[in-house]
């Protein structure tokens, strides 16, 4: 693959809705993102596994983390709350780039945010987790 295939992370777009066919609003300003998707495995071994360790397909899990800029006049901030106080799942969708080529979506419930900065020189910072409650789908 050619490196000009490479896709800029600078472009990358987090939108959280109340459902997948509501109303999206972005993070805005992000700065870095990272998706986790796991597989548990079924331990079925046994005498008969010829000192092998043998396992069935489980269950799938998924989680992301972010870090975007705080923008006092970014409804981001605002949403994210209201998502973390409503204690339901909501929509959310997380493409690499703006142009919407391949994304990753699903519903998922905001687990925390922290907001923050470190010194007078460094940006007001929102960070956010969400842990999904069911499938999360690639497209591209």
């Amino acid at each position: 693959m050619a490196v000009s295939a490479g896709i800029a992370g600078r472009k990358g777009v987090i939108s959280i809705a109340g459902s997948s066919t509501g109303t999206d609003v972005e993070t805005g300003t992000l700065r870095n993102y990272s998706i986790s998707v796991t597989k548990e495995l079924i331990d079925i071994t046994n005498f008969d596994s010829s000192g092998w360790t043998e396992n069935l397909d489980g269950r799938k899990a998924w989680s992301m983390t972010a870090e975007s800029l705080h923008v006092s006049t970014n409804a981001s901030l605002a949403a994210l709350v209201n998502f973390f106080s409503s204690g339901s799942s909501h929509w959310v969708t997380i493409s690499p780039t703006t142009s919407d080529t391949q994304e990753w979506a699903g519903a998922a419930i905001v687990t925390g945010y922290e907001v923050g900065a470190g010194s007078d020189n460094d940006p007001v910072l929102l960070n956010f987790s969400i842990q999904g409650v069911r499938a999360l789908t690639f497209t591209s």
